[in-house]
């Protein structure tokens, strides 16, 4: 399958990423979540509309807007991937209908508690009236949202989408997500920092939030960005280590490459336990035992498109031509948070992500524009 191309990057999250970028110190987090730093959204939105618009639904939409004007046109078709949608709307409604007996309910947060609204805000803003598609597969929303982009870019369907994942955290997701365990958040109210997410002896997370927005192309441009070579996921495969690295050594063999080929692997690893993700993430290591490893979510939190933040992090080093040491994860098993740029630009990173105990993995690869 061709390349697709990828233009411009923009991400909103708990660092200063809107307007900066990764290459600034880690700004630190304790409690039980990451909350996203908000821009200015009147620059971006207009005030009739923002003022009815969730806190999900102006993060997205301010990121793809950014997104767009970063790329200078506007895509034909958009691809949006999230796992839960717009929560704070849904939750008001739902709260709605129990105390006041279903009766005089406003319309506006049912309508705007879909999963698909955020999708259709983009559309509207900026008259986007081809393909839009919404996603909604849990861990790996944002990666079936980025391979259909893919596929249409390849197809020659369309010559230029935007495709991004969001979601957002509220108390009712931390309580919902404390209950079931999901992402190995913690039971316990014990204050953990995100600069200390990956020692040995954390057990836990932080949630968090955030919205990352691209605009490929189907054509390499002087603005390109990275090749995005391809997309792959998988669940419900038994899971073991030579499974997974069959697994990796076919998708880098469909794309004519070696493990010797990668230079960078970005990991989902989140820190929360030592001994699962030893075990999730033990043939991913040693297979690409020549490239540096880096994690991302010390600095986004944990969150269902989270990968989008991983992807927006492979785009910045790409740009820059360099790796935030506070990305490493040899400098963060030290005890090592702090900032320093290591020049180094890989020609291709591999992000993979295995998605807490269950069997579902993600693969992104990409390469360097030139």
């Amino acid at each position: 399958m061709k390349p697709s191309y990828i233009q411009s990057a923009a991400a909103l999250s708990p660092q200063n990423t809107f307007d900066g970028s990764i290459f600034e110190p880690l700004a630190e987090y304790t409690g039980d979540c990451m909350v996203a730093t908000d821009p200015d959204f009147g620059k971006f939105i207009p005030a009739a509309r923002l003022r009815r618009m969730s806190r999900f639904l102006k993060m997205g939409l301010t990121t793809a807007t950014l997104a767009i004007q970063r790329a200078g046109f506007i895509p034909e078709a958009i691809c949006v991937g999230t796992g839960n949608g717009c929560c704070s709307h849904l939750e008001k409604f739902m709260r709605a209908t129990t105390e006041q007996g279903e009766e005089l309910l406003s319309p506006i947060p049912f309508m705007a508690s879909g999963h698909n609204n955020l999708a259709a805000q983009i559309a509207m803003n900026h008259q986007i009236k081809g393909y839009n598609m919404s996603f909604l597969n849990g861990s790996i929303s944002f990666e079936n949202a980025l391979s259909d982009a893919h596929l249409l870019l390849c197809e020659g369907q369309y010559h230029n989408v935007i495709v991004g994942g969001a979601d957002e955290i509220t108390d009712l997701t931390k309580n919902v997500f404390r209950h079931i365990g999901d992402f190995l958040f913690p039971l316990t109210e014990k204050e953990i920092s995100n600069k200390a997410f990956y020692s040995e002896d954390n057990k836990s997370t932080l949630l968090g939030e955030g919205a990352a927005f691209f605009c490929l192309t189907s054509q390499p441009s002087e603005q390109t960005i990275a090749q995005l070579v391809g997309v792959h996921s998988r669940n419900g495969q038994a899971r073991s280590a030579q499974s997974d690295k069959e697994w990796l050594d076919s998708i880098l063999a469909s794309h004519h490459l070696s493990a010797a080929d990668i230079d960078l692997v970005i990991s989902g690893e989140n820190g929360a336990n030592y001994a699962f993700n030893s075990q999730n993430y033990s043939a991913v290591y040693p297979l690409f035992n020549q490239a540096d490893v880096a994690v991302y979510k010390h600095l986004c939190g944990e969150y269902y498109s989270a990968s989008s933040f991983a992807l927006f992090c492979a785009c910045q080093i790409f740009q820059y031509g360099k790796i935030p040491s506070h990305l490493l994860l040899t400098h963060l098993k030290k005890g090592d948070a702090e900032y320093q740029a290591i020049d180094k630009k890989p020609r291709n990173i591999l992000i993979y992500h295995a998605y807490n105990e269950s069997d579902i993995q993600s693969v992104m690869i990409l390469s360097c524009g030139s």
